[in-house]
């Protein structure tokens, strides 16, 4: 019987990456003198990728612009703030409890797959997660992430879940016919998941188990 495979989004499923991100995000809004954000915005970056997110706050900026901007925020983030996030509580229980029940455990994250690759060793994950995939050229956003995941692990798309907080994440699943657990405890809303049709949603890390006993069991 093939291995259960479950997908995880990283920022607001995995850890509260709120701190070190935004404080990315102000440093490319300071060095390009650009009108600050309000800190609503700020978060907002966490989840689309910062091409998406810099597109949508300033629309004057060219695509030469945007290509600085995200080189100056991945600089940033690299060098400084990568390890400015903390776990979720009782998220890596959780792991350990799905893991001892045969489930496959793998990150599906819009993260550069070198900064991922990072967290993961630093943070002692893949002692929990199997398949760490992230962002690289050919797969750059979540419904092609997550192909690649499908494609590498070789799953019946009906033997698999993602799981994650934001509009993307669910967007990403359906688009490669993946149920979807939405989250809320990360940075996206009820309603954000709702909207875009979260299969389920869940509350706490803990409460992840039995949506994906009601799922996939």
């Amino acid at each position: 019987m093939m291995t259960k495979q479950l997908f995880f989004d990283f920022d607001g499923t995995v850890a509260d990456s709120e701190r070190g991100t935004v404080r990315a995000v102000k440093y490319c809004v300071e060095q390009m003198k650009l009108k600050p954000l309000t800190e609503t915005d700020y978060r907002s970056f966490i989840g689309p990728t910062i091409y998406d997110s810099l597109a949508h706050f300033y629309p004057e900026l060219t695509q030469a612009d945007i290509n600085h901007g995200a080189d100056l925020f991945h600089d940033y983030y690299r060098e400084v703030s990568l390890f400015d996030l903390t776990i979720y509580p009782r998220f890596l229980e959780t792991m350990t409890t799905l893991k001892e029940a045969g489930f496959q455990l793998n990150l599906a994250s819009a993260k550069i797959q070198a900064q991922l690759d990072r967290l993961v060793a630093h943070f002692a994950l893949d002692q929990y997660f199997t398949g760490v995939y992230g962002a690289i050229p050919d797969a750059m956003k979540k419904p092609a992430i997550l192909a690649v995941g499908i494609a590498d692990t070789g799953v019946d798309p009906k033997e698999a879940l993602m799981v994650g907080d934001r509009e993307m994440d669910v967007e990403g699943g359906h688009a490669n016919h993946v149920p979807v657990i939405g989250v809320t405890y990360g940075f996206g809303s009820r309603e954000e998941l709702v909207a875009h049709r979260a299969d389920v949603i869940v509350d706490r890390p803990t409460e992840i188990i039995e949506a994906v006993q009601k799922l996939i069991d």
